[in-house]
């Protein structure tokens, strides 16, 4: 009798596992608007009164990845993205010299949680931690602000993607990271690691699962 519903068991399970195909390991792109919500900074700097304007927050961005699907309604995924960069206009005592730029690169890994679960459509959020590379960058001598910096922040996410096939499905998608600081600290040249603003990606792509 025990070895009877031993079997039975094995079977159900087989059964069940050959029913569940969810595949593994995914790999996709996206590509899309990135927008920093810089914000302005008025200060004071070797006794000169100093003055930074947004000027660009908004561009291309993009972002390759991996993921491996637990289930059908939890994946952990790795990604590193190219964000768009952001320009300040620069003034130092009234005078305006070249422009602060600040340009990001981030490597990221976040959970993904799929609420909505259609043989045509999911629909999912994601969150996780991402580590920020941000350059800094002035070329005036009466203003130097060249320095790269690291931060580690959350992120979380929104998106859904739309079976084209078995393997492939067309993804949008939005992800925010979360800043950090304040710009006033950032123009001190030894807190410059205190700002990160906030950043946005609205994005669409393609997802390859194997």
């Amino acid at each position: 009798m025990l070895k009877k519903i031993i079997l039975s068991l094995s079977l159900v399970s087989a059964t069940a596992f050959a029913a569940d195909n969810t595949p593994d390991y995914y790999t996709g792109f996206q590509l899309g608007y990135g927008n920093t919500q810089n914000s302005s900074a008025n200060l004071t700097l070797n006794h000169q009164a100093v003055s930074l304007i947004p000027n660009k927050h908004s561009g291309v961005a993009g972002r390759l990845f991996v993921g491996y699907a637990v289930s059908s309604f939890y994946a952990m995924e790795m990604g590193l993205e190219k964000y768009n960069s952001a320009t300040w206009h620069t003034t130092i005592g009234g005078q305006s010299i070249a422009d602060t730029s600040l340009s990001l690169y981030g490597a990221d890994i976040a959970m993904r949680f799929s609420w909505i679960n259609q043989s045509a459509f999911s629909v999912y959020n994601t969150l996780g931690l991402t580590y920020i590379l941000a350059n800094y960058g002035s070329y005036s001598d009466a203003f130097q602000l060249n320095k790269a910096r690291y931060f580690l922040r959350p992120e979380m996410g929104v998106g859904g993607n739309y079976n084209v096939t078995n393997n492939t499905q067309i993804n949008v998608a939005y992800r925010h990271v979360f800043s950090r600081g304040h710009l006033n600290s950032a123009v001190n040249a030894s807190n410059s690691g205190d700002y990160l603003p906030t950043i946005g990606l609205a994005s669409i792509g393609v997802i390859y699962n194997f």
